[in-house]
């Protein structure tokens, strides 16, 4: 059965509507507008990201057999994380978070981490970090693995900073080094990276290893 859509004359009959109840007020009309313009975004964000979230539970049910879809409604757990995640899901447009916001719903269920506030920790961060804190995190957990991925030469040096690596494997930021080095402080005060200051100097076989701790590792363990 397809679901019945809005048409025009849904938008004209809501107008009206506002127009007779309101009158000679104006503030409830400019609220039925302003609800249809923004209620159909929301409502189709929130249906294709869990028409995509149900289709991979029942992929992994199918094909690997490593959940039942039936018992999440007595995983009182999931319940808890896949609420919280939907909320995170419509405040975001970015596909890298709200794909890193599925992942980490099914990870919860195929491989949670120990304590369950760690859920809601990382869905904190997915929902106040931007994607390029993923990307920045992911490079530090394994800078060499991630150039050898891309297919880029790492920078021929001796010694350099961090900072100067990441900008070599992301040149579009060299226009916004403050936010790097933004992003560097969000990821040391949270406890995923290592290095305090990415300004700070290191010769080079101390720049292309795990820069990303355990918390690090399990958050992207998690969003992958």
């Amino acid at each position: 059965m397809e679901k019945p859509k809005k048409s025009s004359g849904d938008y004209a009959h809501a107008i009206i509507k506002g127009s007779l109840s309101e009158i000679p007020l104006i503030g409830g009309t400019a609220s039925e507008i302003f609800n249809l313009i923004l209620t159909p975004p929301l409502e189709k964000r929130r249906e294709k990201w869990l028409e995509e979230i149900w289709n991979r539970l029942l992929k992994l049910e199918q094909n690997v057999g490593l959940i039942n879809v039936e018992s999440l409604s007595d995983n009182d757990r999931f319940i808890s994380t896949f609420l919280s995640a939907i909320q995170v899901a419509l405040r975001n447009h970015a596909d890298e978070k709200l794909k890193a916001l599925q992942n980490l719903v099914i990870n919860s269920v195929i491989n949670p981490p120990v304590e369950e506030a760690i859920d809601q920790l990382f869905l904190n961060l997915i929902d106040t970090y931007t994607i390029w804190h993923f990307r920045i995190l992911e490079f530090l957990s394994n800078p060499q693995k991630w150039f050898d991925k891309n297919k880029k030469e790492p920078p021929a040096i001796l010694a350099t900073s961090l900072k100067n690596i990441i900008l070599e494997a992301f040149p579009e930021l060299k226009q916004n080094e403050d936010f790097l080095e933004l992003i560097g402080d969000d990821l040391y005060s949270k406890g995923l990276i290592t290095r305090s200051n990415l300004r700070d100097v290191y010769r080079k076989e101390s720049l292309f290893i795990k820069h990303t701790s355990n918390l690090g590792e399990k958050f992207l363990k998690m969003i992958s």
